[in-house]
Parts: structure tokens; C-alpha cells; sequence
């Protein structure tokens, strides 16, 4: 199963989501208790789910028809982590049942779970591109400058805190691949830092842990000569 986001906060009052619009299928609480109440860097995340896991939800149906359950489960399986960490409750728990019924092959019957899954993805999606709209597609990291100037044995902090979280399954821990995100763009991790990005958006903790000790390991090799 996908990782639930391990963050322990209190129960958010009315006022910290009263700078979102209602949207229905999301318990916006439940969501913002997972990114410590952090309402700007939710909708970031609100809007990196309309843009980039719209394709998968077309996907799956394509990919049963077409006999690649695998496949299927794989977008099934990312969709349920990322809608949890959301706080799409609904949305998560039809895709739970989806992965499942994909994994045992029970495609008897599996249609009317489909139908579900793509009726609650559709309402969510179609609000989320309505709030998103009129604002810009790329969210551009504020200090990136100050990040590049890191020094190596700042940076292996960060990083060392980054595995940490991620190893944790701490939702904390897309806060902190911004703070160190400036520094590895500039310092020749780029690709690395595309393949942590990717597993941390389908919410696969355990592969972006693995891609951040692979960088740990190299950074500090480099400090020790």
C-alpha cells in the first residue's frame, strides 16, 4: 500500500482553509494536516495533481482494455497514495478497491469500480482546473539563489534530514526536497533530483529515499577528499 503521510498535528481550526475554495470530494483539513498546515504549498500540490495525474486516471481504463493490468495497477496504486495525501477520502478508497480488484485480476465486475473511480476523479479534477485556471502552471522556488550557495556540508544537513523524512513516510519531506532543490539543480544533480520529484509526486517514498542516499553518498565522498 502507498504510504500515508506520518505528520502529527492538531485538529485545523475553520480559519487556516478559509484562503481555498470549497472543493468537494476533499477534506481540506485532513490535507493541510499532512503538509503541517502549510495552505500555499497544499494548493501547490492541488495543482500538480489536476496537471500530471489527469493522463493516468484516462489511462487506466485504456490499459485493461488492452490487457495490461500491471500497468494498470501501477496508476491505481499512485493515484490512491496521491488522493490520500490530498485528503480526497472517497477518491483514495475507490482506488484502493480499484488496485486490488486489479492485482487479484478480478475483472468481473471491475467496470462499475472503474465507473466510480472515474465519476469521483472527474468531479475533483474538473474544480481543481477551474480554482488553477486563471493562475500560472509553474510555481518558481523563492531561494534558489541562496540555495545554490550552499556549501557541501550544509547541503549533506539538508539531505540527511530529507532521508530521514522520507524513510519516515513524513509528508514533511516535500518541504524540505524545496529547501535543498536550488542546490542540486546547480550542483549537477539534476537528474537525480527529477527521479526524487517523480517518486515523491506518486507519493513512493521508499525510491526517492533510495535516489536521495545515492546523493548523500556521493556528496560526501566529495567532502571527505
Amino acid at each position: 500500500d502507498a504510504r500515508m503521510p506520518n505528520i502529527k498535528s492538531d485538529e485545523l481550526a475553520e480559519d487556516d482553509v478559509e484562503f481555498l475554495p470549497h472543493i468537494d470530494g476533499i477534506n481540506q483539513s485532513l490535507g493541510l494536516s499532512y503538509v503541517g498546515g502549510d495552505v500555499d504549498f497544499y494548493k501547490k500540490l492541488l495543482r500538480q495533481f489536476s496537471k500530471k495525474h489527469g493522463p493516468l486516471s484516462l489511462q487506466i481504463r485504456k490499459d485493461i482494455n488492452n490487457q495490461n493490468i500491471e500497468v494498470a495497477e501501477r496508476n491505481a496504486h499512485t493515484i490512491k497514495g496521491v488522493s490520500a495525501t490530498l485528503g480526497a477520502e472517497t477518491l483514495a478508497q475507490i482506488s484502493m478497491e480499484l488496485e486490488v480488484s486489479l492485482r487479484k485480476r478480478k475483472l468481473i465486475g471491475i467496470d462499475q469500480t472503474l465507473c466510480y473511480f472515474e465519476e469521483e476523479f472527474s468531479k475533483i479534477n474538473k474544480q481543481l482546473i477551474r480554482i488553477f485556471e486563471e493562475e500560472d502552471d509553474e510555481i518558481v522556488p523563492e531561494e534558489n539563489n541562496y540555495q545554490s550557495l550552499l556549501s557541501e556540508d550544509q547541503a549533506l544537513v539538508i539531505l540527511e534530514d530529507l532521508s530521514e523524512l522520507l524513510a519516515e513516510g513524513n509528508s514533511k519531506a516535500y518541504k524540505s526536497l524545496d529547501e535543498i532543490r536550488g542546490y542540486l539543480e546547480s550542483g549537477g544533480y539534476q537528474s537525480q533530483l527529477d527521479k526524487i520529484t517523480t517518486s515523491m509526486d506518486d507519493v513512493e517514498f521508499e525510491m526517492a529515499h533510495e535516489h536521495v542516499l545515492h546523493i548523500i553518498s556521493d556528496l560526501t565522498s566529495v567532502v571527505e577528499t
